[in-house]
């Protein structure tokens, strides 16, 4: 699918806002349309180059989308935050830090090494979710349901599980 991006080419620049490919969800992997999107503190430290990443990227990690789209998933609802449901941090309620996907994620791939991100032939990294996009592919088991009474733009900065 063809949608906007904001890409990161090079430390110290702007981000690019420009039309991108973006793959089909595989097995166990949902398409996800971003309703909001927080920039957290360690986005900027990517964009001055004071945190390593590989380039070019999609940035943001802190978001809030729509399950309306992809593949069934229990509990489904318009109302998502990135999330592992069966890992350590989960259970410590820092759904946002699953050390399941932290580690590929953090090298700009889905967990299984994918990257869905694309500007003609040049693959694009992501970081987590890349929500400074329009749509994004995520693994299922990142989305968590965010209570209907939580207002937009608290639920794409809060860290906790509570929401």
């Amino acid at each position: 699918m063809q949608m906007r991006a904001a890409v990161l080419y090079e430390a110290n620049t702007l981000l690019q806002v420009e039309e991108v490919t973006l793959d089909d969800p595989k097995d166990q992997e949902i398409l996800v349309k971003m309703v909001a999107t927080g920039v957290c503190h360690s986005n900027l430290g990517i964009i001055k180059g004071e945190n390593p990443s590989p380039l070019p990227i999609v940035l943001g990690h802190e978001g809030r989308w729509d399950c309306g789209e992809g593949r069934p998933r229990r509990d489904s609802g318009p109302a998502r935050r990135p999330c592992g449901a069966s890992s350590d941090l989960y259970v410590r309620e820092m759904p946002t830090l699953c050390s399941e996907v932290m580690p590929a994620q953090l090298m700009g791939k889905l967990p299984g090494g994918r990257k869905p991100l694309h500007k003609g032939d040049q693959e694009l990294n992501i970081f987590y979710v890349s929500a400074f996009a329009e749509y994004v592919v995520v693994p299922e088991r990142m989305a968590v349901k965010v209570r209907d009474e939580i207002p937009l733009v608290l639920s794409c900065i809060n860290q906790r599980n509570d929401i």
